[in-house]
């Protein structure tokens, strides 16, 4: 079963979504959090599946959207976790992040048969 998910703003780039804090390391911006936030409330609201097993993504970013699309994928399925669309995003695998002509970030998630 493919199932099709929308977001009504891009990923944001990993270049934005952290900083070094001295004696702790890396940490989320505000920007980041708030972001993977709202993300995982439109993942929810849309009502989708909870994958237990390994996972196809494709992540269609609008043709506009600005940056290394590659930079964005962390961010995207950081977001499927958090809204538990899957479990860990260690399941998501291929992943493939393309730019397109899509009003808004589209996601498409299809189960693997098992290997």
């Amino acid at each position: 079963m493919k199932v099709v998910l929308t977001l009504l703003s891009p990923p944001p780039s990993l270049n934005n979504s952290t900083y070094n804090v001295p004696g702790k390391g890396r940490v989320k911006t505000r920007a980041y959090k708030d972001w993977r936030r709202d993300a995982a409330w439109q993942l929810k609201l849309q009502k989708p599946p909870h994958f237990t097993g390994l996972v196809s993504v494709t992540i269609m970013l609008p043709m506009n959207t600005r940056g290394d699309a590659d930079n964005r994928i962390k961010a995207a399925l950081d977001s499927l976790q958090e809204a538990g669309v899957v479990k860990n995003d260690r399941q998501c695998c291929p992943v493939l992040i393309d730019r397109g002509n899509v009003e808004v970030t589209t996601i498409t998630i299809e189960p693997r048969p098992e290997l």
